[in-house]
């Protein structure tokens, strides 16, 4: 969404600034125009990227037919059992049976080939490493004798310029924990990926762009 976002903006800019420069006869009349024009483009396709992917590291809560301390055992045995292709572990930090609140990380080197090239008809293989690290908070509250509420947030954070690179470990996780602890029905809600009200800021700017796009047109007419 985020490079759909960059195109649309881009060719935004390129056809708005060419108008308006053109009808203006004046090449530089048209970039303010065309910046606004760029954003009003891009902003749909950044609004969703952002709480698409805030939805995923924060999923909905939802609740299982299992009590606390099942729930909590079981996703403990998870973290436990979980390990990676070079011997990662979750490392957890915090377990309150209690208040059925555990904390977890997981720390580990993603390597990645990319091939440089050394000569015209040279290319040599590259490994580049990369450190990824994986916060996983689990809250569960219980709902009756027989029944809880169990949430899972994450945050990351990654090197490099993959800033998808755990999304495969994160997706892998919440669904061991679906299928480990049954059947379930989603009790959360997740934010709206639809369009809200604009942003002020992008209000005033376009109010800015279109006053002084008709102070630009009243000197080429008087």
């Amino acid at each position: 969404m985020i490079i759909a976002g960059i195109i649309f903006g881009i060719l935004a800019f390129l056809i708005v600034a060419a108008f308006v420069g053109d009808g203006l006869h004046n090449s530089n009349a048209g970039v303010f125009p065309g910046l606004v024009a760029a954003t009003w483009a891009g902003w749909p396709f950044f609004h969703h990227h952002f709480v698409g992917r805030s939805n995923f590291l924060h999923p909905e809560a939802r609740g299982y037919s299992v009590d606390l301390p099942t729930a909590f055992s079981t996703i403990r045995e998870i973290l436990r059992e979980t390990v990676y292709d070079f011997g990662d572990r979750w490392h957890v930090v915090t377990a309150d049976p209690a208040s059925g609140r555990i904390v977890a990380d997981l720390c580990y080197v993603d390597e990645q080939q990319r091939f440089d090239q050394s000569g015209k008809f040279d290319f040599r293989s590259r490994t580049d490493r990369f450190r990824r690290r994986i916060r996983l908070q689990v809250h569960i509250e219980p709902q009756g004798s027989h029944a809880s509420v169990v949430q899972l947030e994450f945050s990351t954070q990654i090197e490099g310029a993959n800033r998808s690179a755990c999304d495969p470990i994160i997706t892998d996780l919440s669904d061991c924990v679906r299928e480990r602890l049954g059947p379930s029905d989603p009790v959360g809600f997740h934010s709206s990926t639809g369009l809200p009200t604009p942003p002020w800021w992008l209000i005033i700017t376009s109010a800015c762009s279109i006053l002084v796009l008709f102070k630009d047109a009243c000197e080429v007419v008087f």
